[in-house]
């Protein structure tokens, strides 16, 4: 009975022995993957690619004469509700690249052709669009 005593003993012993190690080796293996993972990232941020300089006036005068020509076929089209037009109208306005400034009002006008699309009436449809031009004094502006 002895002997099983001390056999269960030198068993836990060793095994204990077996999980100390273990835990200092997954401590060091995992360390040194921390350090590798951050080594990695500095490298990748010192080689990335500098911020791109937009020119915001250049894309501002761009943005103003594009939507110029937008907006007359977009006046035309709430005055006639020509339907079959909604689809390219709302292609011209979201190939536009528009800045921050502008970008509500633009929005607006998406979101109007499609309510349209999904069946406003064309005296909401004139509402709205109203509305949003008193909302936009800029797009009186063109």
């Amino acid at each position: 009975m002895l002997k099983e005593k001390s056999l269960i003993i030198l068993i836990i012993i060793v095994i204990g022995a077996i999980m100390v190690g273990l835990f200092i080796w997954f401590t060091s293996v995992s360390d040194d993957f921390l350090e590798s993972n951050n080594k990695s990232l500095e490298l990748e941020t010192e080689q990335a690619a500098p911020p791109v300089s937009v020119d915001t006036k250049k894309m501002t005068d761009k943005y103003l004469v594009e939507i110029k020509a937008v907006m007359a076929q977009y006046q035309d089209f709430i005055d006639n509700q020509n339907v079959e037009k909604i689809a390219e109208l709302k292609n011209s306005l979201l190939s536009l690249t528009v800045p921050k400034t502008y970008r509500d009002g633009h929005a607006q006008l998406v979101i109007l052709l499609e309510r349209i699309d999904q069946g406003l009436s064309s005296e909401q449809a004139k509402a709205s669009f109203e509305k949003i031009l008193a909302e936009n004094s800029w797009l009186n502006e063109l």
